[in-house]
C-alpha cells in the first residue's frame, strides 16, 4: 500500500537522497578514522557516526512508507542470520544514540602497516617527499599501532560494520526501485 500523502516516485527519490546522505557520512567516518594522526575537530567521528546511523534508518523508513507490503516482502527475503540481524543491530545503535544514553564504543589498539600511516598523512596529489617519514636504526622493526573502534560488545570493527550496512541499504534501495 502506497503512502497516500506523497506520490510513490517522491518517496523513492527521498530514499535515494537519504542513501546519498548515508554514503556521504560513511565517507566522512572513513576520513576521520584515516586522518586521526592529524588534528580534526573534537567529536567529529561521533557526529558523523550519529548522522550515518540516522540517515541509514531514514532510508529504511522512507522505503517502508512508500510501500509497506513491498518493504515487508523484501525484508522477508533477506537471510535470517546476516542481513536481518545487521539491520536490527544498526537500528538498536541508532536508538541508543538518538533516544538513549549514547553509543557505547570500544577502542582497541591494532597494528597497522607503516605505509598506511605514511599514505594517510600525504596530501592528495602531494609528493611523498613532503609527507610523513618514519626512521629507525638499521634492522629495527617498528610496529605502529592505531586505535580501531568497535560498537561495545561487538567483535567486528565499526567501520567494517558500517560498510556492510551501507551495502545492504544500497541493495535494498536498488531492489525496491527495480521492483517498481
Amino acid at each position: 500500500m502506497n503512502n497516500p500523502e506523497r506520490p510513490y516516485s517522491d518517496m523513492l527519490e527521498a530514499a535515494q537522497r537519504k542513501l546519498v546522505e548515508a554514503q556521504f557520512f560513511y565517507r566522512r567516518l572513513v576520513s576521520e578514522r584515516d586522518g586521526r594522526l592529524v588534528e580534526s575537530e573534537a567529536g567529529a567521528f561521533r557526529h558523523y557516526l550519529s548522522a550515518f546511523l540516522s540517515a541509514g534508518e531514514s532510508v529504511r523508513y522512507v522505503l517502508q512508507n512508500a510501500d509497506e507490503q513491498k518493504y515487508t516482502n523484501l525484508f522477508g527475503q533477506l537471510p535470517k542470520n546476516t542481513d536481518r540481524d545487521l539491520l536490527k543491530f544498526m537500528n538498536v545503535q541508532r536508538g541508543e544514540e538518538i533516544h538513549g544514553k549514547g553509543l557505547g564504543l570500544t577502542a582497541k589498539l591494532e597494528p597497522v602497516p607503516a605505509i598506511v600511516l605514511i599514505r594517510s598523512n600525504q596530501t592528495a596529489g602531494g609528493h611523498p617527499a613532503y609527507g610523513m617519514h618514519i626512521f629507525g636504526p638499521p634492522g629495527s622493526h617498528m610496529h605502529p599501532m592505531r586505535s580501531v573502534l568497535y560498537f561495545t560488545g561487538d567483535e567486528e570493527g565499526l567501520i567494517d560494520k558500517c560498510a556492510k550496512y551501507l551495502r545492504l541499504l544500497e541493495g535494498l534501495v536498488q531492489e525496491f526501485i527495480q521492483g517498481s
